[in-house]
């Protein structure tokens, strides 16, 4: 073999050793790729704020870091696996403002998410029935959906009267259902209804002489399932409020679907006037009527004026649900796991086949009740005025509840407890209801249920013959605590006792006004005074409003007057 063949052969020996060398160097060094995967790319947050959560799922410990400091991670860093990366966002006062937040793991690719935080310059924007413009005035205005999308929370949208009907989908809604349109507000934003129709700078809102009304019947003839669908998040120091609007004309049914908005299931078959999900909302001046619960489509639909649900946290104040009708359960109003704070509010005349005609709490709902009236609702199951079921609980202070009528023979006219409740009546006058049953004013059924009643009236109801003004379903059930109050015939003392020689005819001791009349009316004598009455506010915890429970139903000072119920002048 010749030297050239030779030094050939040592080439292509040496060529193979390096190889080899770099395969079985590349074997040992060799590196799996890491994965990183997070749940979107934006997150878009409110001006006010507030705690978000990004969910990532790591191959390799994780590392998170924000590049602007309103913008805080909680957690930071983390092994591998299933992560929920908690993040804090400073409330915003100025103008829209991005930030992004950097999460690298192992070798995986980095991943960046901008977090866009909209304004939070407090902006007007106004509304006419047919406008056009940009919003920015009466003369340029626009009009309502268009109003809602442009909107950012702490915006105001000023509304002159007319008529406004939804035209866009629910979010996550059937486009092609027309009744999947509502007006919703998904942001904590305030609506102000009222403005005359030819608004100018120095207009101010009337309600009653500006007739503003949110209508759920389409042009098409179509009743959307929702005329108003509230999913604002709950944000601290802020709330969706709504003033002067009438919300009317909605048709809820088919109980069977839900759209499901930020985790929260809005079922299409409850709320035909609102449907208000997990947020904090203020109403004044608000009328809910003539909306309807069917079954049009699906199941037979229930809650026909309001649903309040998820953990929402409802106020109330000089507000309306009246002439609501039904066919299942919840004519006027229906809270669940949500809590209620009513003011100077009526339920009246709304009429359902099933239980509840007027306000429904059921299950684990608190309800406060300060000077409102329930009157002239009609069902026939259970209770058809004020009902509560399932360890839910109602306080009504200087509230009116009269003339409501339920034909079923379960019983429960005016006031129904239902499976391990607490009602309080202070202040209040429950007369002249009707059940085809047992308790047309106060029936309590199955399991432990709390009825306390002080300085109240609870007479002159209608039931069968063999109950009485207040009543329960079990033998031996708990006592209700009844003290400086008028029930039935009886009078009951501070103590909680009878008073011996004493005796109240509602016929003839009240007047048409529900005022305690004649001079020699118990009702007018063995009340509590103002000084009792404050110190009863604050044995609850949390306490009653003590300046509202030494009022009467029309704002009268009680005084030193020891009169029961809720007028006293």
């Amino acid at each position: 073999m010749n030297r050239i063949k030779k030094q050939h052969i040592v080439k292509q020996l040496c060529i193979l050793l390096l190889l080899v060398a770099t395969a079985l160097s590349c074997k040992k060094d060799e590196k799996f790729n890491d994965e990183l995967i997070v749940n979107g790319d934006r997150l878009e947050v409110s001006s006010g704020g507030g705690s978000y959560v990004l969910d990532i799922v790591t191959t390799a410990t994780y590392e998170a870091s924000a590049d602007v400091n309103w913008i805080t991670i909680e957690n930071n860093t983390g092994e591998k696996g299933k992560h929920k990366i908690a993040l804090t966002v400073d409330r915003n006062d100025d103008n829209e403002r991005t930030g992004t937040i950097t999460i690298r793991s192992g070798n995986a690719e980095i991943r960046e998410i901008i977090v866009m935080q909209e304004s939070g310059a407090v902006n007007v924007i106004y509304v006419k029935e047919n406008g056009a413009g940009d919003g920015s005035s009466w003369e340029s205005a626009t009009d309502l959906q268009t109003a809602l999308t442009q909107a950012t929370s702490g915006s105001e949208i000023h509304i002159a009267a007319g008529t406004y009907r939804p035209t866009q989908t629910i979010t996550n809604g059937d486009e092609d259902d027309e009744a999947d349109n509502t007006f919703e507000i998904n942001k904590n934003i305030k609506l102000v209804g009222g403005y005359p129709v030819n608004a100018t700078a120095s207009s101010t809102p009337d309600a009653a002489q500006n007739l503003t009304i949110f209508s759920g019947k389409l042009n098409s003839g179509t009743e959307v399932y929702h005329v108003v669908t509230v999913t604002a998040p709950k944000v601290d120091d802020m709330q969706v409020e709504i003033q002067g609007v009438t919300i009317r004309d909605g048709n809820t049914s088919d109980r069977s679907t839900r759209i499901t908005v930020n985790d929260i299931g809005y079922t299409r078959g409850y709320g035909g006037g609102m449907n208000i999900g997990g947020s904090k909302i203020v109403l004044r001046q608000v009328i809910v009527t003539e909306n309807k619960a069917t079954d049009r489509v699906g199941s037979q639909g229930y809650a026909t004026g309001m649903f309040v649900h998820s953990g929402a946290e409802l106020y109330m104040f000089d507000s309306h649900v009246t002439k609501n009708e039904g066919f299942g359960n919840g004519g006027g109003l229906w809270l669940d796991r949500s809590n209620a704070y009513m003011y100077n509010s009526t339920f009246n005349d709304n009429t359902t086949t099933g239980t509840a005609g007027a306000v429904h709490g059921y299950p684990d709902t608190d309800i406060y009740m300060y000077n409102c009236v329930i009157s002239g609702n009609r069902n026939n199951a259970y209770g058809a005025g004020f009902y509560v079921r399932q360890n839910s609980n109602g306080y009504l202070v200087n509230c009116l509840i009269t003339d409501n009528i339920s034909t079923s023979a379960n019983g429960g006219g005016g006031v129904m407890l239902y499976n391990n409740t607490e009602v309080h009546l202070i202040n209040t006058t429950v007369v002249g209801n009707e059940a085809a049953g047992p308790g047309g004013g106060v029936y309590r059924r199955n399991n432990i249920n709390h009825l306390t009643v002080v300085n109240s009236i609870i007479s002159g109801n209608k039931q069968v013959s063999s109950s009485g003004d207040i009543d329960a379903f079990e033998e031996g059930a708990v006592a209700p605590v009844i003290k400086n109050s008028a029930i039935g015939t009886a009078i009951y003392s501070a103590g909680g006792t009878v008073q011996s020689g004493e005796a109240f005819n509602a016929s003839t001791m009240l007047s048409n006004q529900f005022l305690p009349i004649g001079s020699n009316n118990p009702a007018l004598t063995f009340g509590m005074s103002s000084t009792a009455l404050k110190d009863l506010a604050n044995e609850y915890n949390p306490a009653l409003d003590e300046n509202l429970i030494v009022q009467d139903l029309h704002g009268n000072d009680r005084g030193s007057k020891t009169t029961m119920g809720a007028i006293v002048e």
